[in-house]
């Protein structure tokens, strides 16, 4: 991914909240590597450093990647004891 001409650790890449990160040291996997962009609800790119709401901010920008998550319904639970 590249926003603005730059990437790597400049472009912060938030996935539900955490912030992700390559895990190879050498930088030869970014983390949009574990990203599929299909599995997502929404997408939202901030550009440049105009938001700390998401952690350390990259200088190029902030990619949000988004999911709806829908919860139980039904509270509690029932069980019969073998």
């Amino acid at each position: 991914m590249n926003l603005r001409g730059l990437a790597g650790s400049r472009v912060s890449i938030i996935d539900d909240g955490q912030q992700i990160a390559g895990t190879c040291g050498g930088r030869m996997d970014p983390p949009t590597n574990y990203i599929s962009p299909e599995t997502y609800d929404q997408v939202t790119v901030i550009k440049g450093p105009q938001t700390v709401r998401y952690g350390p901010v990259g200088s190029a920008g902030t990619v949000l990647f988004e999911r709806e998550h829908d919860g139980y319904t039904v509270s509690g639970f029932e069980g019969e004891q073998a």
